[in-house]
């Protein structure tokens, strides 16, 4: 078997936060509905900078995807911002140049690059019910999630490699 993109599907997950928090929920006729509330847009950065960017996710979507996205991040490479994974316009996308994979992901939003591996370890010690919030200031990714926060740094995501799509 070749070795090609992949693109795969994961289904969408609804989030259900305690009041006060980010989510919110939906009033109608039926069973509230759960929604996540929507980030603020990316504003223009400065030049040479990353654009700010924040948005949201449940962590068990977001491990499920970067588990997904591990295949296709080189463990040594010559490129160093090829440990990263570039999550937003709704793709998760995972690139080692011969091998990429691309993702649906809806609630990737504003372009970001996070740190593959960092991100996934920090991830396995956060309860996967929580809502972790990604936020992009400058050259630093700081993701919150229920107790637990860390900052990583990262790189313009306008920098990552394109994968073609086949």
């Amino acid at each position: 078997m070749s070795r090609h993109k992949k693109e795969q599907t994961p289904a969408p997950v609804a989030v259900q936060e305690p009041e006060g928090t980010a989510a919110g929920v939906v009033e109608g006729d039926s069973e509230p509905e759960d929604v996540l509330e929507e980030a603020p847009k990316a504003q223009k950065a400065p030049k040479g900078d990353i654009p700010p960017a924040t948005w949201l996710v449940r962590v068990d979507r977001l491990r499920e995807v970067l588990d997904i996205l591990a295949l296709a991040v080189p463990k040594k490479t010559t490129l160093p911002i090829l440990v990263h994974a570039r999550l937003g316009e709704g793709r998760a996308v995972a690139t080692a140049l011969d091998v990429g994979i691309s993702l649906a992901m809806p609630e990737a939003q504003a372009p970001i690059l996070v740190p593959h591996k960092q991100v996934s370890d920090f991830l396995k010690y956060v309860s996967g019910h929580q809502v972790a919030r990604l936020e992009v200031v400058r050259r630093m990714l700081k993701v919150v999630a229920g107790g637990s926060e860390a900052s990583f740094a990262t790189e313009n995501p306008a920098d990552y490699p394109p994968i073609n799509p086949f």
